[in-house]
């Protein structure tokens, strides 16, 4: 499910607060989590919040006041600092940005490998993927701008060299691709 920067940090702070409200290891009602948790939202959107976590959250009604409480993986994801679950946010038209924060999420988050479908690489490809420290396997159509694609080769040849051959560069033909993917693991 795709959520809005504005869900996002709203069910992320419920989370938090219903954690501080103790409600990893007890049933904590909406307004509890509010008052003990330290929530600026009201009680009704608490309520919808972490009744539609599900897996994160579980509740229970007793005399009519539904109760929370996190499961593991609530509590884990809590726990984590939301480090891997936390999206970044690019503004559109900011291909630099973009660029960026793609190295940086693909330099912390490939830990055994990474696998790049692109119909189209270039130097810049190479450029995002320099502090990645994983083997990297790339699957692309073009390789490098039109025409330059002995310049784009040089500069693979000298990347390949100082990743110390743990990148492997592929081509295939149009009809087998369609679109980009980041396969990391």
């Amino acid at each position: 499910m795709l959520l809005d920067k504005q869900s996002f940090v709203r069910q992320i702070t419920t989370l938090k607060a219903l954690y501080a409200a103790g409600g990893s290891q007890s049933w904590v009602s909406a307004p509890a989590v509010i008052k003990i948790g330290g929530t600026d939202m009201d009680a009704g959107t608490v309520y919808r919040v972490l009744s539609s976590l599900r897996g994160k959250v579980r509740y229970r009604t007793n005399n009519g006041v539904r109760r929370f409480q996190l499961t593991m993986k609530g509590c884990a994801e809590v726990d984590s600092g939301y480090a891997p679950h936390t999206p970044t946010f690019i503004a559109p038209s900011t291909p630099w940005s973009t660029q960026r924060e793609l190295q940086k999420f693909l330099g912390n988050n490939s830990k055994k490998f990474l696998f790049v479908i692109d119909p189209y690489v270039s130097e810049d490809t190479l450029d995002v993927l320099k502090d990645v420290t994983v083997p990297i396997c790339i699957l692309a159509i073009q390789l490098g701008r039109l025409g330059s694609e002995p310049a784009f080769l040089r500069q693979y040849k000298k990347f390949k060299k100082e990743k110390k051959g743990t990148v492997e560069l592929r081509q295939c033909s149009r009809k087998d691709l369609h679109g980009r993917s980041l396969v990391a693991s």
